[in-house]
């Protein structure tokens, strides 16, 4: 059994293997003189590094700010329970369209 790389993420793979079964990406058919190797690849790591962490960071301050939204939500739904959760609503929609990027 012949093993390589994986260029996406470096896992030991069959050299005869379509799909990398760790991280999933599909691989080129590979010719007899053709090795794997990262400057083989065309997504840059650090890229797709950087987006994966941009998007938690995104998640994450969402989250914060849904929770915070909740203070004059309920503050103000103890003047009214319909008051309340339509600030609620409001408060969500305006975070989820500024500050979520997926």
């Amino acid at each position: 059994m012949n093993k390589i790389k994986c260029p996406y993420c470096a896992e030991e793979i069959l050299a005869d293997a379509k799909k990398c079964k760790h991280c999933g990406e599909w691989l080129e058919v590979p010719s007899s003189s053709q090795i794997f190797s990262p400057s083989n690849s065309t997504i840059d790591a650090r890229a797709v590094s950087k987006g994966i962490k941009d998007a938690q960071y995104s998640k994450t301050i969402s989250g914060i700010l849904v929770i915070l939204a909740m203070i004059p939500s309920i503050y103000l739904g103890l003047f009214h329970w319909l008051l309340g959760l339509a600030t609620f609503i409001f408060l969500v929609y305006l975070i989820s369209k500024h500050y979520y990027r997926e």
